[in-house]
């Protein structure tokens, strides 16, 4: 802008080149000045920052666009996999349907074949009995006799208690197990009684206990010498014990 002054002047060619020479220096001088070379060091400096800071701001655009298509690649993926696990729970949950209907089936076909195996006299009150876990941790089964009041309770083993909640042993079976000695008492006060014992064997035929008719059969039989003698007395664990064909032979 000076420059452009100086040209539209009036002033001689002579001072104009004076004053452009002048000019020059002072430009030099500035230039030269230990203040202006320390700004302009800070201005190069300042400047290498900018590109720095240009040149990192442009590699982190591209890791973040890189790192988007691995987002958008991962939630595809998760998708997927999402979908196929909601297919395998879907598939998972349809063959435990049918584990458990073969189960109930299969429970099924079992009372029919042997009955006896799955069924409790009637003087037991199934209804009133349950399995259930105290605060400690300790599995119990209950019990009661039909008209009577009071409850009996043993303990059972974690892995009854949980057979019996996924149905592999039913409420039956641990009565049975449990409570045995219990029942067995009862039965045998009852066949104490001769005016009580045809009452009883009604009672527990085609039950759990219905081998105690075999028992009552050679319970109140004399006893032979002979240790061979089918019809000596029996104890329920020798009866207990016995397979069927054992249990059909004395019966006959």
């Amino acid at each position: 802008m000076p420059n452009r002054l100086v040209r539209k002047s009036f002033l001689s060619k002579d001072a104009k080149n004076t004053f452009y020479r002048r000019i020059d220096q002072l430009i030099e001088d500035l230039k030269a000045d230990p203040l202006n070379i320390e700004l302009q060091q800070q201005v190069e400096q300042l400047t290498e920052k900018v590109l720095q800071l240009q040149a990192d701001i442009e590699r982190r655009k591209q890791l973040h666009e890189q790192d988007q298509k691995v987002i958008s690649a991962l939630r595809d993926e998760n998708k997927r996999l999402r979908n196929n696990n909601e297919q395998s729970a879907a598939l998972n949950e349809k063959a435990h349907m049918e584990i458990d209907s073969l189960r109930k089936e299969n429970m099924d076909l079992r009372r029919k074949a042997y009955p006896e195996r799955y069924v409790l006299p009637s003087f037991i009150d199934v209804e009133a009995t349950h399995a259930y876990k105290d605060k400690q941790g300790q599995c119990h089964i209950t019990m009661k006799f039909t008209g009577g009041s009071k409850e009996y309770k043993e303990q059972m083993s974690n892995e009854d208690f949980v057979a019996f909640k996924n149905g592999s042993l039913t409420k039956e079976e641990i009565i049975a197990k449990y409570h045995k000695p219990r029942i067995e008492a009862y039965i045998s006060r009852e066949f104490s009684r001769p005016d009580k014992r045809s009452a009883t064997l009604s009672l527990i035929e085609r039950t759990i206990f219905s081998y105690m008719k075999l028992y009552s059969c050679s319970a109140f039989v004399p006893s032979s010498n002979g240790d061979n003698n089918p019809r000596k007395r029996r104890s329920y664990n020798d009866i207990d014990d016995m397979n069927d064909e054992e249990r059909k032979g004395l019966a006959m």
